[in-house]
């Protein structure tokens, strides 16, 4: 499996052959031979439909670093990661198949800001799920949502839905780093324990993809240097913008995203991110899979020693780190043609949306407009009897 995919330049590609695909099936122009029955070729537009609404709900606010590619990266990562020899001993490929629906959905309609953030400023999300892990729930609540409106999954049965779920939500929820070293010593303990231990098992499966999609959350570091540094740069675009913000709201501004501008300081902070929190992870992950992440454990070597040459030697690299700057507004300008290109099916998937909460209301409506009927005929007999 290839660790060191480049998921923007397969996206561009992949999507036009999808969208074609889609629109000319639906349109009765031709007939493709690929598809064996009507009800092969309805659950391929349900799949094409769900990605051109999964990328829209990604990319509407014109993230830099939460987006959709930035799924199909952690996805294609997640896949990968799961066909190893070691993984294959443990994972079905139902497992499999949750496992890379969680790594594509993981992020799906992303703030591009921090739990924390979410907290402090007490967000809508932070104030409906508690504060507990707002914005991963809220990822898996929008997947779902998705994945209910299209029908995506009819066609497997109530059992393995109720699995999947539940595999996909907790999936998505070890994609939040508050939990990151509750994670990696529950699976540490989980080997020394005896992994294969039959009352623990399947506790351990569960711990096992929890280590796959957290780890490639962080698979954009974990590429060669150069794509590295670019996801690195993307993703400060964020914190600076969030640090912005909370000065702008007037809450307490977060330390490591000052001065995100300066080379020497984002050089130290991507260091000290990678060199504490990444490598460990990858390293146990990898100690596990008995040495299929050896290259990309190498690449985080590679990618700590050249953050740190440049937070000693700025004024070296900032050419370098110019034109990484300049990839802003071309990532923008991808993300706004994207868009574009799926306005027509996300247009129709929402006033498809719409039409369905129209019905509920109304199916709401009948209830109380009946209800009030009955608690009037309760108080008529009960005058009558009375009487």
């Amino acid at each position: 499996m290839h660790l060191n995919f480049k998921s923007e330049k397969i996206i561009k590609k992949k999507k036009k052959q999808l969208n074609g695909f889609y629109y000319t099936n639906r349109n009765q122009n031709f007939k493709a031979e690929m598809i064996e029955s009507d009800k092969q070729l309805k659950q391929f537009q349900k799949f094409v439909t769900f990605l051109n609404v999964l990328e829209q709900k990604y990319n509407k606010n014109y993230n830099t670093f939460h987006n959709f590619t930035h799924g199909v990266s952690v996805m294609q990562c997640c896949y990968s990661i799961a066909l190893s020899q070691k993984a294959q001993k443990y994972l079905s490929d139902f497992n499999v198949f949750g496992l890379s629906l969680s790594g594509l959905c993981h992020d799906v309609s992303h703030p591009a800001h921090t739990n924390i953030f979410a907290i402090k400023s007490m967000s809508k999300l932070a104030l409906r799920y508690h504060d507990e892990s707002p914005l991963e729930q809220h990822h898996a609540a929008v997947t779902f949502k998705i994945i209910k409106r299209i029908g995506l999954l009819d066609n497997i049965n109530k059992q393995q839905f109720d699995i999947l779920r539940k595999d996909v939500i907790q999936n998505i929820l070890h994609t939040d780093n508050s939990n990151h070293q509750k994670l990696l010593q529950a699976f540490q303990n989980a080997i020394s324990n005896g992994f294969e231990e039959p009352q623990c098992l399947e506790y351990n499966k569960q711990l096992l993809q929890g280590m796959i999609i957290h780890a490639a959350d962080f698979t954009g570091g974990a590429k060669d240097i150069e794509t590295s540094m670019e996801w690195s740069i993307r993703c400060n675009q964020e914190f600076k913008n969030q640090y912005d913000l909370e000065g702008q709201i007037g809450i307490e501004q977060t330390v490591f995203m000052k001065d995100l501008h300066k080379i020497d300081v984002l050089a130290k902070g991507e260091k000290g991110f990678f060199k504490m929190l990444v490598l460990p992870l990858w390293i146990q992950l990898n100690d596990f899979l008995e040495g299929f992440l050896n290259q990309n454990v190498q690449n985080l070597l590679n990618v700590i020693q050249t953050w740190d040459k440049i937070s000693q030697e700025p004024q070296k690299y900032k050419i370098e780190f110019d034109k990484l700057n300049q990839l802003q507004e071309r990532i923008k300008g991808n993300i706004i043609q994207q868009n574009g290109n799926n306005n027509n099916i996300v247009q129709e998937f929402e006033e498809q949306d719409k039409q369905q909460y129209q019905n509920h209301l109304e199916k709401i409506n009948k209830i109380d407009s009946f209800q009030q009927q009955y608690q009037k005929n309760l108080v008529q007999n009960n005058n009558a009897f009375q009487e």
